[in-house]
């Protein structure tokens, strides 16, 4: 046995590539995963040279454009069906409607959602104990992956399910005004027939009762509003 100095695992010889008579330190599935990361960076690179991007040189190198390329940048990832996760730093401007990291989430949010045309549905949000006001990770699923085949009992139209892996992964700092996104989604599927967000009318009446807790405020709109495929999490969001 021979341990992979990658993963740390204990591995039998035979899945270690021999490079001149001597085995190699990293495991072969270790070394296909870190060959395909960096086929995914060289492609960012050229999407990024190609359209005046600024490329980072930092321990990770990623893409770094302003908000107001996201749009383009996720268009043209998206048209090479070949391409399935992507990472960029997002720089943005903090104005009277982008001064929170809710508010900040939430354009970036719709950005990715209006440019590969996937629903986004909010899972959990993770804040910094010392700055929750400054710092914060908001994580999302595609509607459609199979991980939400979880529901009750219905006769309520379900959207079709794909093991598609959809995630979408935006971490803020409100500090340097600069956001983290990681996007993945390892099958493109058709598009959803049907919206599963939560309607207008409803953020609309949680926007008017900021002073409920997500349990009050869920228990509040069961009374007027069909909450069968709403979550807690999602009206805290909100």
């Amino acid at each position: 046995m021979k341990r992979c100095s990658s993963c740390k695992n204990f591995l039998p010889e035979t899945v270690f590539k021999k490079i001149k008579a001597t085995l190699s330190k990293t495991c072969n599935q270790c070394l296909d995963y870190r060959n395909h990361k960096n086929c995914e960076i060289r492609k960012l690179k050229k999407i990024s040279q190609d359209n005046n991007y600024i490329f980072n040189n930092d321990d990770v190198e990623l893409a770094e454009i302003h908000i107001n390329q996201l749009l383009q940048f996720v268009e043209e990832f998206v048209a090479n069906k070949e391409n399935k996760e992507f990472e960029l730093n997002i720089l943005f401007n903090i104005n009277e409607k982008m001064n929170s990291i809710t508010q900040v989430a939430k354009k970036l949010h719709k950005i990715i959602g209006d440019s590969d045309g996937y629903k986004w549905n909010f899972w959990k949000a993770n804040y910094s104990t010392c700055l929750p006001d400054q710092k914060g990770t908001i994580y999302y699923y595609c509607s459609q992956s199979a991980i939400l085949n979880k529901f009750k009992n219905s006769n309520r139209k379900r959207i079709t399910k794909f093991k598609c892996n959809g995630q979408l992964i935006i971490r803020i700092n409100m500090i340097n005004s600069k956001a983290y996104i990681k996007v993945k989604h390892l099958l493109y599927h058709e598009r959803p027939a049907i919206s599963t967000g939560v309607p207008k009318e409803i953020i609309a009446e949680i926007n008017q009762n900021y002073h409920l807790d997500s349990l009050q405020l869920h228990s509040y709109l069961s009374t007027y509003f069909d909450l069968q495929d709403i979550t807690p999490k999602q009206i805290y969001y909100w």
